[in-house]
């Protein structure tokens, strides 16, 4: 029986405080409270008969059968089967899981196929399962019907791991998914992948007195590093953690850097400060004030 401890139960009954969700081979998944695991059913009084009514819940053949260890994220639950991919809803009221799958892949897997998650919080959950001909799928944890990417897909096999080795999920770390087979361990990443630029609130132009300026990214996880006297920023320059007051003329630079990627192209803006009036043109690369010129991309070579 293979089972996995998911997070206290909400609001559960009396007799649910942690649970504990586990299957059997034939398929049937039990709930019980990890305190207080129900004793042997038939030997209380009364004594069970046709289900087992001392639990949390019990479902009985919920797929045809499993050896695999479960997954819990954002309120899911996911268990290879022998056959496909199945994902059951987690009610946030009484901790209890749907009576049927709420998502099933279309691919079938081995009995002996192990399954990972990774996700970033409470948003891009995948789901990472080997297939026993050694093909590495992608799920969207959201909907198991959709694939997001397998190292099948590229031409001339390119991204073959070559085969599978049973009851191994893969292990997902520092933005690479890591696979068994019979003879190797196979890294997957992000094949040239680069961080987004960051962005600058407000833009480069004149200004008639100190601006707090924001620096953001696209990037899930990213980490900013900026410098504020228009020099290259790197890992070794200030953290951004918050708004950056410019209170004179100054050219802010920054990059954006995360686990698995590589380094943004830096960005960069210059705040020119002028204090009787301020004029921007409308083609946004010019600046003018007191009859002074001032070519942003010159300083910043972007926008």
């Amino acid at each position: 029986m293979w089972g996995r401890r998911v997070p206290s139960c909400f609001q559960p009954h009396p007799r649910e405080r942690n649970c504990w969700r586990s299957r059997e081979k034939q398929g049937t998944i039990y709930e019980v409270d990890r305190n207080n695991l129900g004793k042997n059913c038939g030997k209380l009084s009364p004594p069970c008969t046709n289900s087992d009514t001392q639990i949390a819940q019990e479902l009985r053949q919920a797929t045809p059968g499993v050896l695999s260890s479960p997954l819990y994220w954002n309120g899911r639950v996911y268990w290879p089967s022998f056959d496909f991919l199945y994902s059951w809803s987690v009610d946030p009221a009484s901790g209890l899981i749907s009576t049927l799958p709420t998502s099933r892949s279309a691919q079938q897997f081995a009995r002996t196929a192990g399954a990972s998650l990774s996700a970033n919080g409470a948003s891009n959950g995948i789901v990472w399962i080997m297939h026993n001909t050694g093909e590495l799928f992608a799920f969207d944890a959201t909907d198991l019907t959709k694939v997001l990417w397998t190292s099948g897909q590229a031409p001339n096999n390119r991204d073959g791991a070559g085969s599978a080795t049973k009851f191994a999920p893969p292990t997902i770390v520092n933005g690479k998914v890591y696979v068994g087979t019979s003879n190797s361990v196979v890294a997957y990443g992000q094949l040239n992948a680069t961080a987004t630029t960051p962005t600058f609130s407000p833009r480069s132009g004149t200004y008639s007195g100190p601006q707090s300026v924001t620096i953001t990214d696209a990037t899930p996880g990213a980490t900013i590093y900026y410098t504020a006297n228009g020099t290259t920023p790197t890992t070794g320059s200030t953290k951004y953690t918050g708004p950056v007051t410019v209170s004179a003329s100054e050219t802010l630079r920054a990059i954006a850097v995360a686990n698995g990627l590589n380094n943004s192209a830096g960005s960069c803006r210059h705040l020119y400060h002028q204090f009787r009036h301020r004029r921007r043109t409308d083609s946004g690369a010019d600046f003018h004030a007191d009859g002074r010129d001032l070519h942003g991309p010159a300083i910043c070579g972007d926008h």
